[in-house]
């Protein structure tokens, strides 16, 4: 069953498998050549970011399900693993909701035995990792107009299609869609000094935007000097507000 995707929706793009996973836009799919033609570039593989968001940065493969597959599905409110089996997939429910795998398990209690699961609630039988899931109090990244901000959870609805609340260092609260937050970055300072023109992020407002290093005074409480592209001007950072990029 081929995914149909829509304009603007986001996607995860690569050209060959042993380059990682990118995000962007979905605009539409090339007649000619049948790249996926996005607002970024043109991509030869195109996989939903919902669903898919533990890939992002990687170079993994995606797990591509299908009916009768036997799975170990999580349960969310035990917080367990129990066996499974696959046996439905409804595309536009995952586009929907993402809830899109009809899943048949002895661990869910109603009469008829099964449940719509998403997609990070599916392993392959034998797996050991765990997928992330963000408890009440955890820091996270919350994706807001294109752009990926600290944040911290407040509480998540399992069984609502817009489970997660978060609050930002404003105070500000937002309800967000799994695929709309996101393990916070490694913020750790580089193993090297930076050196000018060193491609970097720097936080301001608990927001990180793209920069070019500019120098390091050693003196001051926020030394180091970033050129902020989408600003078109400089400013001082300390050093857990800025990272390589």
């Amino acid at each position: 069953m081929e995914y149909e995707f829509e304009p603007k929706e986001w996607v995860l793009c690569r050209d060959g498998d042993k380059e990682e996973w990118r995000l962007d836009i979905f605009s539409r799919k090339s007649v000619d050549d049948g790249d996926y033609i996005c607002v970024g570039m043109r991509w030869n593989y195109c996989i939903p970011y919902d669903g898919n968001e533990h890939l992002l940065g990687t170079k993994d493969k995606p797990t591509e399900w299908e009916v009768g597959d036997k799975v170990e599905v999580y349960e969310v409110w035990s917080k367990k693993w129990y066996d499974g089996k696959i046996v439905g997939i409804n595309a536009a429910k995952m586009k929907d909701d993402g809830l899109g795998f009809k899943v048949e398990s002895e661990c869910f209690d109603r009469s008829d035995g099964w449940k719509w699961c998403k997609a990070d609630q599916l392993r392959k039988p034998g797996a050991e990792e765990t997928p992330w899931r963000p408890k009440a109090g955890e820091a996270v990244e919350a994706l807001v107009d294109n752009k990926w901000r600290d944040a911290v959870l407040i509480t998540d609805d399992h069984d609502d299609c817009i489970p997660y609340c978060i609050r930002f260092d404003n105070g500000t609260t937002m309800w967000c869609k799994a695929c709309q937050i996101r393990k916070p970055a490694e913020k750790k300072g580089p193993d090297e000094p930076y050196k000018f023109g060193d491609k970097v992020q720097c936080r301001e407002d608990g927001e990180w935007m793209d920069g070019l290093f500019i120098m390091d005074d050693k003196s001051g409480f926020k030394p180091y000097l970033i050129y902020i592209k989408e600003k078109n001007d400089t400013n001082y950072f300390e050093k857990e507000d800025i990272r390589r990029a």
